[in-house]
Formats: C-alpha cells, structure tokens, sequence
C-alpha cells in the first residue's frame, strides 16, 4: 500500500524525519518496505521576491524585474502579466533544469533577451508541471521563506507499507494516521464538518432492499443530481497516481479518494441506467453473465453476492461494478453506494471469479461498519466543489442489526507476566487512551476494561491486548531475559546417533545426500518387484492425495533413479549420491519400517580433467565405498556373496555379509529398469538395512602397537573359472590358520583367448610379517608354501 506523507500529514502535525516515521510504523508491525521521493521534473528552483519591476527598454510586453531569494539578487526579464512589485513567485535559476511536456529536460542559461541581461527565470505552474495550464507565474504564499526549495514545498514523501491481514484498520490514510497518533502520542486534526444541505428525499428516487442481511450488514445510498463529468483537479489526481491509482474522472475518482482516506469502497450508479429506481442487494439464483467495469465479460457462478436492479445484475458486491451502469462523460445523475458486506462472503466471490480488486482486498480484511454514513458525506463534501450546482438527497442507510459495543478485560498481572514488564494501570490507562479505547480502571480486582472501536475487527480476546500494549509501548522497551535452557536428560537414540555417523561417513567418500519423500506413485513401486518385492508386499495408502503419492517406497532405488533422470534431464549425468530413510513393506500380514541407507553410482569417477579421457565409475568403485564404510565402523568379517536378483545385472551383484548375517546388496542395476526411466548411463546402487549394521558393528576398538619388525611379500598365481567369485579363493586362504599372514589381497586378473573361453588366472598377493622378530627367508618361503598346499588341497577336493 502506497501512502504519501503529505497526507498524512492532512490527520497529524508530524515534527520528525520520514525515515523515523518508517521506523516507528515497523516497529509497529506495519512493516515500510521502501520511502522514496517523488520526482517533480524540476531542480535548482527557489522561492522568490520580486522587489521592483521596470519595463523593458526594447519590448512593450516584457519588464525587467530585480529578484531576491534572500540571499542574492537578481535580474530577471519576464513576460508574465502578473508580475509585479512584493510578488513571492519561484525562481528557476541559472543551472536550474526544467521538464517540459514531452519529457525533454531543459536546462536554464544566462541570457538576452532583447539586449537585457536575464539571470534565470520566473517559473509559472505549467513550466513546473504542477498543473496543466495556468496564467502568468505562479504566485506564493508570503508566508514561505526566501530561498527554500520548490521540491520541499511540493515534493512528497511516499511510504510503502506492507500490512497483514489483520491490520484491516489500516488499510487507509486516517487508519496509519491513527497508528502514529497513538504510536507518537499525537492527537489528531478536528476534520471540518462535511455535512451538505439536503434538497430532495432519498425515498422518492430509489428503493433499497437487503435480502441477505447476512452477507450484507449494512448498505447506504445517496441519490445526487446536476453532475458534470469532467477530468479530476490537478492535486485530486497526483494524490491517487502517488498512491498507485489511475486516474478515470472527477466522480470515480472521489469515490476511490474516499476509499484510500477512510478505508471505505465505495461505487458509484449512472442512476438514469438503473432499471425500475431500486437497489436489490441478494445472492444471484443461476449463473449469470455479467460485463464489469474492466469490460470482461464474465460468467457469475450461483449464489455470489450481487447489487441488481430491478431486472439486471449491476455490480459484484464489494468486487468490481458493472459496465451497464457505469459513469460515463453523459452522466448527469449518480447513486452513490457505501456498504459492509461480509469478508468471506467477498473472498468467495473473488475466488470463484479469480478476480481482486482494492475494494475486495479491504473488505475481506472487514472494514469498519460505521464508515459507510460518513464515506458519502465525505464523497458528496468533495463532488460539491467540482459539481457547484449539485442537487443532494438525504442518505438511506439500511442496518442488518444495531452495533453493539464490544468491551474486553485485561489482568495487569497477566500482561506483565506475558511480556516481562512492570506497567502499572496508570501505564495502561495511557496507552489505551492513546488507542482512543476508552479504559476504565478496576485498582480492587487489578484490572482494566476497555471498549474496542468499531473499526478494530482484529482486536477478540485478552491476548490481543496484551499485543497492542507491546507495540505501543514499543518492542524494544522491554526488557531482555536470558531463555530458561531445560536440558533432556535422556539419551539420544541409538539409531539416530548411527544415522548421524554413516550420514558423515559417506559425506567423507565424496558422496552428497539425497531427501526424498516416502510415498511414491505406483509405476516407480513395480521398480522394487525385482528386489524380492511383490504387489502384495506394497503398502498403500488409504486416502492418497496423488496417485504420484500412493504408495509407500518398499525401496530407496525408486527415488534415487528419480533424482538420476531428473538430473540426466539438465545434463549432469555424474552422480555420486546417497540417502538414508526408511523403507515400508508387509510380510504375512504384518507391517515393516526398516531404516534403510542407499548409494547410487553413476557417470564419470572424477570431473573432467584436460589431461585425459574422463573415466567411469564401476561395480568396485561402489564396493570400495562400502568397504571403507563398514571399516569406519569396525564392522569384521566382510564377505561379498554372489545374489540371484532379477533387477541387477547378472554377473555383477552381491549379497553382502557380516559373518552369517545379510548387510544388504549391491549391484548394476539392471538395463531394461534403467529403460524404463530413459537412464542411459549405467547405473550401480547399494542398499544396507541400517539395524543389521547397527548390531553388527563392533563397538570396542582394540589397539595395536605399529609393526617394530618388516614384512615380505609373496605372490600367487592360479587358473581359475570366470564363473566362480574370487571371494571363494579368500575364504579358503582365511580359513588356513597362520600365525604370520597379516594380509591378503587381489593383485591382478588376466584373460585371454588361449586360456580358453569362461578361463582366467587371478594373482594373489600375501603379506608375512613376525611381530617379534625379523622374519628368515627359509620361514617366510616354509609358511607361504603350507599355505599354497592347503589351499590347492581343498581346491582339489571341492572339484571332485
């Protein structure tokens, strides 16, 4: 909302800064977002005194004037008629730069004029772009100091105010006004009595009747004649443009002055385009088509609240009026409408009709309902000096029911104790008479009373008074208070506290975390039936608010796979990802939530480097991740067993064990999933149930001393089938017991077309070491060979 502070200014006599202003109205709640100036197209102009004036020696139409801006004089030669001897005028002068009404700025130099020196130039309003015509240079009041600048004179102020939604009383220039009064301590400025003289009877023109009464509280009318449509006044137009509203005409613009100065909509009726002289104010029976006033034609769902005539609708109430009987430049007789029809009542209607208005957006923060009487005698006051032969009716004013007065109480103990104050009920009778609430103090039961103005629909209940002592008093007045800390004295959960680490184990492993939602549409659940999944393991929901969101993940694939498209789409097809969450799935009828953490694999291993191809991630780069995490978290007896499942590929999946005990898989997932999702990269991705690792992780570290004594290395290297896992040769060298094998690893593989087809020869790599001692060469080649005859011994016995 856009207020300008001259305005303001019209309800208070305001001695401070606009940017104190601003401040005080924040710290109020009513947030100022921006203060600005408005642009006035001049500079460098002055208030002026022309002390004497002579004609000029070579033109019988100029003088030749001596000016003073209280500082310097001057001599000015000007053509006005009205310049004279004592005259206080404006003084653009030399430097000073004008606009003209093209927009071309034009800059004031020293000159002659007809062989007379002239020092600047007297300005009239034209010249200024304070009107759009004037005679002569315009003329000041003698009251204003010599020197001081135009763009202080009519420059503005305009404040940007942000409100929410319960600040309807603020939705208006007398509504901030009051904010400051009270704020300030300020009061505000008597208005002059507005009242017009009445000619004619209200009743003998038009009939209002209010079938609703409760969508339509209150509804006044007043009837006016001899009106002359015509382009608003200069000062009439620049108070609606600095707000932000256009201007139409000389009656429109009235009634939407009236709105941003009491917060009051008002509508004004060609009364000649009325059918039948009656105002009807109901819900509309059908659907009806109706033009408004932006000349859309619109289909007006049933039940909305509409004015009609007495065959046709005229306006959506409180939204927008009609083109029908709209105020055009023919218009000679209006009805003037000012009503109070309920905010939800309105807010419907703006929803159904997708349409908002600024008379919508006041109503449905609930206006104030005593304001319709006094909008129009406001509007009317203003059309009397535009219309001067204005014929006026008395006003019909029809009332659902009386206003009541509405009273609250509020406990002195219970403000202090809600705020951490020490306000007295003196303290509070001041406030709330600054809020103009009219306080009466009970000192026996230590509370106040208070009666809530009509135009505070935000202000229900005890607390609400405590909020506006808070802001009266000021936010930063009261006295800050260390929180009270109260410290749990139970522990964290486990598993939150192993969901904490693995989440920081894989951050390490340069993998970043995925969230995703539990629920899933069912075409991504069918991705978890190649993972020992089934539909009848599926959980559905009972009431899904998507089809999108339907089921809940028997898996974490279905989501990673999603983020992988999803990045795929914008070109990013390196991922290395994770996600821990929980999966849900039924078996023989009883439900299942497994905490759960995934990794997913896919792209180039590192980002492209200048120096050479970018490589691929693959199955082991995923199992070197694992194998670091299960090693950060002391988890022994690792082993990678060969897994059947239908959704990775064939020959490159796993089941993983800790001893007997199932981690979880791993694996490439398998191409025609990938198919489904138009993944055209390879895809690898592990799951690990988070409470298998949770009971096998070995929470004791046992320390050991660094080897004192070196080691020696022995190679081995043998044929071995292609179908068969390399894990297999690791178990039986694991299982023959030495007291001096400290390692065993894979050094290398090797095929060939003459080792045959499904043939491989695999080398091992043994590491020896003595604790004690420096091991011999004897003992090292004795140890390594008992080891290769026992190895080769079971190998010889499982083929047989």
């Amino acid at each position: 909302m856009l207020i300008p502070l001259s305005w303001i200014k019209d309800y208070l006599d305001l001695n401070i800064t606009a940017t104190e202003i601003a401040d005080t109205l924040t710290l109020a709640g009513l947030e100022v977002d921006k203060v600005e100036k408005t642009d006035l197209g001049f500079e460098n102009v002055v208030v002026a005194k022309v002390l004497k004036t002579s004609p000029h020696p070579e033109a019988d139409r100029l003088q030749v004037a001596e000016v003073s801006d209280g500082t310097n004089t001057f001599q000015i030669v000007c053509g006005a008629t009205n310049c004279r001897e004592g005259l206080v005028t404006a003084l653009a002068k030399v430097g000073a730069k004008l606009t003209d009404l093209d927009g071309k700025i034009l800059k004031i130099k020293k000159g002659k004029l007809r062989g007379v020196e002239s020092c600047g130039m007297l300005c009239a309003e034209e010249e200024l772009g304070l009107s759009s015509a004037s005679s002569g240079i315009i003329e000041l009041s003698d009251n204003y100091t010599l020197g001081t600048s135009l763009e202080d004179l009519y420059g503005d102020i305009i404040f940007e105010i942000s409100l929410t939604p319960n600040l309807g009383h603020c939705t208006s220039v007398i509504g901030v006004a009051r904010e400051l009064a009270a704020l300030l301590n300020l009061k505000l400025k008597q208005q002059s009595n507005l009242k017009i003289s009445e000619t004619i009877s209200i009743s003998d023109k038009v009939k209002v009747t209010v079938e609703n009464p409760d969508h339509c509280y209150r509804y006044a009318a007043r009837y006016l004649e001899n009106i002359e449509v015509g382009p608003s006044p200069s000062w009439l137009k620049a108070r609606l443009e600095a707000c932000g509203i256009r201007s139409i005409n000389n009656i429109v613009d009235v009634t939407n002055y009236v709105m941003l100065s009491l917060g009051q909509p008002m509508h004004a009726f060609d009364y000649d385009k009325l059918q039948g002289s009656e105002i009807i104010v109901k819900t509309s029976k059908q659907d009806e088509q109706f033009t408004t006033l932006d000349d859309i034609e619109r289909t007006i769902p049933k039940n909305t609240l509409m004015i009609f005539d007495i065959e046709n609708p005229a306006a959506i109430a409180g939204v927008m009026g009609g083109l029908a009987s709209s105020v055009t430049e023919n218009t000679t007789r209006i009805l003037l409408e000012a009503a109070h029809f309920d905010p939800s009542t309105v807010r419907k209607s703006c929803k159904a009709l997708n349409l908002r208005t600024d008379s919508s957006s006041r109503f449905e923060k609930n206006i104030d309902p005593k304001n319709p009487p006094q909008a129009l005698e406001l509007a009317t006051s203003l059309l009397s000096k535009l219309c001067p032969n204005l014929i006026v009716s008395n006003i019909i004013d029809e009332q659902a029911r009386p206003l009541e007065k509405k009273t609250l109480c509020l406990r002195k103990d219970k403000l202090n104790k809600t705020l951490g104050t020490k306000l007295s009920l003196g303290d509070l009778q001041e406030i709330f008479t600054r809020l103009d609430f009219n306080p009466k103090l009970d000192e026996e039961k230590n509370f106040i009373e208070v009666e809530i103005p009509s135009y505070r629909n935000d202000i229900l209940s005890e607390i609400d008074l405590v909020e506006e002592v808070a802001r009266i008093y000021g936010y930063h007045n009261i006295p800050d208070k260390d929180p009270a800390c109260h410290i749990s004295n139970l522990e964290h959960s486990k598993l939150y506290l192993e969901e904490k680490k693995i989440r920081s184990y894989l951050v390490q492993e340069g993998l970043q975390e995925c969230v995703s939602c539990n629920l899933i549409s069912p075409k991504l659940a069918h991705l978890g039936f190649d993972f020992s999944h089934t539909k009848d393991t599926l959980i559905e929901v009972l009431q899904p608010s998507s089809i999108d969101q339907s089921i809940l993940r028997p898996s974490l694939l279905p989501n990673l796979l999603q983020a992988a498209k999803l990045n795929a789409d914008f070109q990013n097809f390196s991922l290395p990802l994770f996600e821990i969450g929980k999966i849900h799935f039924k078996d023989e009828g009883n439900f299942h939530e497994r905490p759960s953490a995934a990794i997913l694999l896919t792209g180039g291993k590192h980002p492209h480097h200048w120096q050479g191809n970018q490589k691929q991630c693959d199955y082991f780069d995923l199992k070197g991740i694992l194998e670091n995490l299960f090693e950060k978290l002391r988890i022994k007896n690792i082993s990678f067993s060969k897994s059947s499942l239908s959704g990775f590929h064939p020959g490159r999946q796993a089941n993983i064990y800790s001893g007997q005990d199932l981690l979880g898989i791993i694996g490439e997932v398998h191409p025609n999933i990938l198919s489904t999702l138009d993944i055209e990269k390879k895809v690898y991705f592990a799951e690990l149930n988070m409470s298998a690792l949770f009971q096998a992780e070995s929470l004791n570290q046992l320390m050991q001393a660094l080897p004192q004594f070196p080691g020696s290395d022995r190679d081995w290297t043998l044929p071995f089938s292609t179908k068969e896992p390399a894990q297999n040769i690791f178990n039986l060298i694991r299982d023959v017991p030495s007291r001096l094998l400290k390692s065993v690893s894979l050094l290398d593989e090797y095929t060939s077309e003459s080792l045959g087809a499904e043939k491989r020869t695999l080398t091992f790599r043994f590491h020896y070491r003595d604790d004690k001692k420096t091991l011999e060469l004897k003992t090292v080649e004795k140890e390594h060979s008992r080891i290769i005859s026992m190895v080769e011994s079971k190998l010889q016995t499982s083929k047989k």
